[in-house]
């Protein structure tokens, strides 16, 4: 069996679960175990969301736990749950740290660092609930050293390769142009580690898939993104629109995961049922620091599926569309790395068909020119 790679860069996540976060006048509070701290980030704080800032020393010293993270560890470390023995590599663009590399090793993962950059540290605050976590990102500083072309190389061997959180413009450049030739089948999870336009135009036309969080995707694309069912679509048919032959996903959090599937050419809209949602929040409420990293897990859970066809799903493959199977393993996916423990078939997962108002796609292949009826915008809300 060939090798599946993914390529990020690991960090090390700091967590305070008691910790809390105000802000006032571009200046951000932190209280911790009595402690007090005041910084400066370089963006107002969103909740929920994600901002750099420049971390005291002593914050994190109050830390409850530590853990590896960083969008393309997490993906690693979810693939391995997915498939227990498909060879996965991982090519990191941050100096090689202890913890990071003993914690692949144990997942039987071979994994190469560039040295590009220093690991950075991350601090998770609010993290007794999903929904209202938070974290500080450290920012990132640059050791000087050179991508090693060997390395790339290394890693366009692989069947498929998942890029999360990639930093590096010339690996990315290079993953694109070997997908654009055959030579791989490239995933892409957009956050805000590259300009949106070289995104748009270097990497989206020749993805296989894309996988982006409705959180990041405003600040992923640059434009305006309603909090609404109707601005979600427009999100999921912007996207699409750059891609020539991509499935596109976009996870909502609880309310699951919005999907377009090519092969169809019709968007889906899959969560869990009623009865089997409440079951799994009650689980999930006593596993809070797993909170991080359950979109990269959904990620991993999609590109093992439409590569190997394995999943965390119990029974028969699910009876749906290949885009489509695959947001439903990629949900069991997130779940498990959530922390919950119980068994999921397709049974569980509710899917609706939101249906086009007009069914052809546009020039490049994507949804850019598809309408949407009003019921359909409904479905999802």
């Amino acid at each position: 069996m060939n090798p599946l790679g993914v390529t990020g860069l690991s960090t090390v996540d700091f967590f305070f679960p008691e910790g809390t976060l105000s802000q006032d006048d571009g200046s951000l509070r932190i209280d911790c175990r009595s402690a007090q701290f005041t910084v400066r980030p370089s963006a107002p704080l969103r909740p929920g969301g994600k901002v750099e800032v420049a971390l005291p020393e002593d914050l994190f010293a109050l830390a409850v736990t530590l853990q590896p993270g960083g969008g393309g560890y997490n993906s690693c470390a979810a693939l391995r749950s997915v498939h227990p023995t498909v060879p996965i590599r991982y090519l990191d663009a941050s100096l090689a740290g202890s913890r990071v590399q003993d914690e692949l090793d144990r997942r039987s993962v071979e994994a190469r660092f560039l040295g590009l950059w220093q690991p950075p540290r991350n601090a998770v605050f609010g993290c007794r609930r999903s929904n209202d976590k938070s974290i500080l990102k450290s920012p990132l500083a640059p050791t000087g050293a050179a991508a090693s072309a060997e390395e790339i190389e290394w890693l366009l061997a692989c069947d498929a390769v998942l890029v999360n959180s990639a930093k590096d413009r010339e690996l990315v450049t290079r993953l694109a142009s070997a997908a654009a030739r055959k030579r791989l089948r490239l995933y892409a999870v957009l956050t805000p580690s590259l300009p949106s336009g070289f995104l748009v135009d270097a990497v989206l036309p020749w993805v296989h898939a894309v996988i982006v969080g409705v959180d990041e995707a405003q600040r992923v694309l640059g434009v305006q993104v309603q909090s609404t069912p109707e601005g979600e679509l427009d999100a999921l048919r912007f996207i699409a629109g750059y891609t020539q032959y991509a499935n596109v996903f976009l996870t909502l959090g609880k309310r699951g995961i919005l999907v377009s599937d090519i092969s169809t050419m019709s968007i889906y809209h899959v969560s869990l049922r009623k009865g089997i949602f409440e079951q799994v929040q009650v689980s999930l409420a006593s596993s809070p620091w797993a909170a991080c990293g359950a979109g990269d897990a959904a990620a991993a859970g999609v590109m093992g599926y439409l590569e190997t066809g394995r999943s965390l799903l119990v029974g028969d493959p699910p009876a749906q569309p290949p885009a489509v199977a695959a947001a439903i393993a990629g949900s069991a996916a997130a779940l498990r790395w959530r922390g919950y423990a119980g068994s999921l078939a397709p049974g569980d997962f509710e899917v609706r068909e939101l249906p086009y108002v007009e069914e052809r796609w546009s020039d490049l292949g994507g949804l850019g020119t598809t309408g949407y009826r009003p019921a359909a915008r409904a479905a999802i809300g």
